[in-house]
């Protein structure tokens, strides 16, 4: 698996896109200096037609455990051992979102802090967290999901800012080795509209997707979660942050989970057409807060995914 640091830089003023050393320095001309918008809005279109598909019968049900084919978007990033002892055995510390057939965006801690580990596969399709990954998931005496399909993961883009300390830039987007096969119980989601601007959603009730982390052999359901947004100096203020320093790329919020959620979950907007709600757009991946014990209404900080979409297209491409 190869990880990268894209920067921005790559892209000269003719469109020239180079991949860097670790590509062997190959290049390709993308034809002008307003290439960007028009790929950024080539993808969106594409998207809108195609990605965050929404039920309103699903729509802040006050369920806890998400239907089977609700928020189909969500993936478990699966670790092996760097010296391959154990070769073919997995074990989950964080969540992908699913953007399109191959590329998955992830927090770039997920890749860059534990050096004993490299991130392998990401699993889609999986409904409960359980170690057998090859066979369905099912609620007692009620609905089921296919067993899950894992994707190994061939490229790793990384924000080149990432700060491992404040955890700001803290994006990555996985390659997959071949077209996720989109179905009832895996689909993308949307990438933020044009619209959004920062502090746009301090003060709601949003959504968030997850899985927690749990070790018994059975596994926990894929859950859904109120987060409460805030202020950025609320969750500052808090212990469990330290001296951690948001930016204004951070969303702070309090979040309805007594459970450890790994890292990587989303935080889910809609996106509202002739006064109907239409479809799901990434709002946010959690980083930092309830991927520890703090209790029910953990602070949380999330990293917001509008400031990165054009570095986002830019390597899906």
């Amino acid at each position: 698996m190869l990880i990268k640091f894209s920067h921005p830089a790559n892209v000269n003023r003719f469109g020239l896109m180079c991949t860097g050393t670790m590509l062997g320095g190959a290049c390709a001309v993308l034809s002008g200096v307003l290439v960007l918008p028009i790929l950024l809005s080539s993808i969106q279109a594409q998207q809108q037609q195609n990605c965050g598909r929404l039920r309103q019968t699903q729509l802040y049900n006050q369920k806890e455990i998400t239907e089977p084919d609700e928020h189909p978007w969500l993936g478990r990033v699966g670790y092996s051992s760097v010296n391959k002892s154990d070769p073919g055995e997995y074990s989950y510390r964080c969540l992908a979102v699913l953007l399109s057939e191959r590329h998955a965006i992830l927090p770039a801690h997920c890749i860059l802090v534990d050096i004993t580990m490299e991130a392998s596969i990401i699993l889609f399709g999986d409904w409960r967290s359980n170690r057998d990954t090859q066979r369905r998931d099912c609620m007692p005496g009620g609905s089921c999901a296919p067993p899950p399909e894992s994707y190994t993961i061939l490229e790793l883009a990384v924000h080149p800012q990432f700060d491992g300390i404040n955890y700001d830039n803290d994006i990555a987007l996985a390659k997959l080795d071949r077209n996720v096969r989109f179905g009832e119980f895996v689909q993308p989601i949307c990438l933020p509209p044009d619209h959004e601007v920062e502090g746009n959603h301090i003060g709601q009730c949003l959504e968030m997707v997850a899985f927690a982390r749990d070790l018994s052999p059975e596994g926990k359901y894929r859950s859904k979660h109120q987060v409460h947004t805030l202020g950025s100096e609320y969750c500052k203020s808090r212990p469990v942050f330290g001296q951690f320093q948001a930016t204004s790329n951070h969303i702070c919020g309090l979040v309805s989970s007594e459970d450890i959620l790994l890292s990587g979950a989303p935080l889910i907007g809609v996106n509202v057409v002739y006064g109907n709600p239409a479809s799901y757009y990434l709002i946010a991946i959690i980083n930092v807060g309830s991927t520890v014990k703090t209790g029910f209404g953990s602070p949380a900080m999330f990293m917001r995914i509008y400031p990165y979409r054009e570095w986002i297209v830019r390597n899906m491409v």
